[in-house]
């Protein structure tokens, strides 16, 4: 199972016994899973421990020197070119385009897999979720989810897209509702620890990283 923008609803679903795997089921990946990827310019000074910039752009390398090498080498080929028959996508469709091509999907997951030889892919499925409470971005067949079924069947899989569908939907909307609930207990105490009015702004920017 892949994913793009969906991090938490991915995984809630592949462990309630859907026997979905995702990368970060792997061993290699499963033991840095969860960390935030920092770079620091002044290599002298080591790591910086206190402090990390939440800009996509700013982690963006050292993300991709790890999660991009993951994809490459990983047990030790690629994790994409390890699947067989239908594989699953799940995308965002509450945010600005669903299918991304510098995601790792795109750059990375999408382009290696197989298509030749005894295993190999048959058909993509794509399932673009919508958060409960937030605008409905893009669905299947329209904007940048043109554009993946475009590069889906060029590749020469069979395609199909869902919207919302429901066995996936109330798995959603349960991870949904514990995420916002967790996430504003932590606000409350970090607010309460330390006073930092910016703490909430940089993790909507740190959201839109993955």
């Amino acid at each position: 199972m892949f994913w793009s923008g969906t991090y938490g609803v991915t995984h809630a679903y592949g462990g309630s016994g859907y026997n979905y795997v995702t990368l970060e089921d792997t061993l290699a990946a499963y033991m840095v899973n969860g960390l935030t990827w920092c770079g620091n310019t002044n290599g002298s000074e080591g790591f910086n421990y206190e402090f990390c910039p939440y800009k996509c752009s700013h982690n963006y390398w050292a993300d991709l020197a790890f999660w991009g090498l993951a994809n490459a080498y990983i047990l030790p080929h690629l994790f994409a070119t390890l699947t067989s028959g239908e594989i699953y996508v799940i995308l965002n469709g509450t945010r600005e385009r669903a299918f991304r091509n510098d995601s790792f999907f795109g750059l990375f997951e999408l382009p290696n897999l197989p298509r030749t030889g005894k295993y190999q892919v048959e058909k993509v499925n794509v399932l673009v979720l919508h958060a409960p409470d937030l605008p409905v971005i893009e669905k299947c067949g329209e904007h940048s989810l043109i554009e993946l079924e475009q590069l889906v069947k060029k590749a020469g899989f069979d395609y199909s897209c869902q919207d919302d569908p429901e066995y996936a939907k109330v798995t959603y909307r349960y991870h949904y509702t514990i995420g916002m609930l967790v996430n504003v207990l932590l606000l409350e105490k970090y607010y309460n620890i330390n006073g930092d009015t910016n703490y909430m702004e940089q993790q909507t920017a740190a959201a839109a990283c993955n």
